[in-house]
């Protein structure tokens, strides 16, 4: 009888210990952000929750402030907001004939598989709207790989350094090598806020007067480009009209 019960706690102590794991893992996982680098001619980084809610929205250069200046995306589905931006972008005339998509998040396989559905949800986007661009997606390149080898680091963790290299030339790769994701991410969000905050001491602004011009840039922006869009209307049909008439004639 003794030894059932033994076998039994021991059991129990196995279940129990596999549940708090779970439980424990899960609960780290889901602090952790994934990060989105969108691309189109403005550039904005979107850090997203294991819900794939986004949770920060960094404008990477100024046609980015002018898109998202009027704009609540914070709380939102990333799917929305990513369809959002290229909706918007497009309003403006400012969107290139490629988009470029960047996934990081330390973990590779859940930066993989995060990367692989959001490409088919904005390529889906892309057609159904047919608009004319091309996505492609910057992952990790073979020296990205090379040095995350050398130094023992995750390729997700080493993409994002790259990023914060980029946008950040005081930075040095040995200086972030032991840093976590979320502190590097913190280099890429300041120097979004350092580019902002020059552009309202160049034009002696506060932040709600550069945000009231960017946001009235935006309206006139959009306004040019349904003049253009209805000029170009016009023109096809012209040609159409006299390509018929030759036709009858």
């Amino acid at each position: 009888m003794k030894k059932v019960i033994i076998i039994s706690l021991a059991i129990l102590a196995l279940i129990l210990g596999g549940v708090v794991g779970f439980l424990f893992l899960n609960k780290t996982n889901s602090k952790e952000y994934s990060y989105i680098i969108l691309k189109i001619n403005p550039e904005v980084e979107l850090a997203v929750d294991y819900k794939e809610i986004v949770r920060e929205v960094n404008p990477l250069n100024e046609d980015a402030d002018i898109v998202i200046s009027d704009l609540n995306l914070v709380g939102k589905p990333l799917e929305e907001v990513t369809e959002t931006i290229i909706d918007e972008t497009i309003e403006i005339g400012k969107l290139n004939n490629e988009i470029e998509l960047n996934v990081i998040n330390q973990n590779e396989e859940q930066r993989l598989k995060l990367e692989n559905k959001l490409k088919a949800k904005i390529e889906a986007h892309i057609q159904a709207k047919s608009y004319n661009a091309v996505l492609t997606v910057k992952g990790v390149t073979e020296d990205m790989k090379a040095s995350a080898a050398s130094y023992n680091i995750s390729d997700g963790k080493m993409l994002i350094i790259s990023k914060a290299l980029e946008l950040n030339q005081d930075l040095k790769l040995e200086d972030l090598i032991n840093r976590s994701v979320k502190d590097i991410q913190k280099y890429i969000k300041n120097a979004s806020i350092q580019r902002r905050e020059s552009a309202e001491e160049i034009k002696n602004q506060t932040s709600e007067e550069r945000k009231s011009e960017l946001t009235l840039k935006k309206a006139s922006l959009k306004q040019g480009q349904k003049v253009q869009t209805t000029k170009q209307v016009q023109q096809t049909q012209q040609v159409q009209q006299t390509s018929k008439n030759r036709k009858n004639y």
